[in-house]
């Protein structure tokens, strides 16, 4: 992976674009992850916003930090609602 400086004075990764065999079981994993069209319609409000955020700011920072904070609360949830009990504590 090299890093060159990019639009603005900013370093920019120019990492080869990953397979396209890669891409495909990504992609279908996904898929098969997310059946529900309510699912789907979330997932693709909040993507419309993390890309949003990107082109205002230029940079990924606020749009990966976002998305940490929703991954730990979809985990957190369950668990404070007593909805799942990790194994390790059942």
């Amino acid at each position: 992976m090299r890093h060159a400086i990019g639009h603005g004075g900013r370093a920019t990764c120019t990492a080869r674009p990953s397979s396209p065999l890669t891409t495909r079981f990504l992609g279908g994993l996904f898929a098969a992850a997310n059946r529900d069209w309510m699912a789907l319609a979330v997932i693709f409000v909040m993507g419309s916003v993390w890309a949003a955020a990107y082109q205002r700011t230029g940079t990924l920072r606020w749009a990966v930090a976002s998305h940490m904070l929703v991954d730990l609360g979809n985990l957190a949830v369950p668990v404070f609602m007593g909805l799942y009990i990790p194994p390790h504590l059942a």
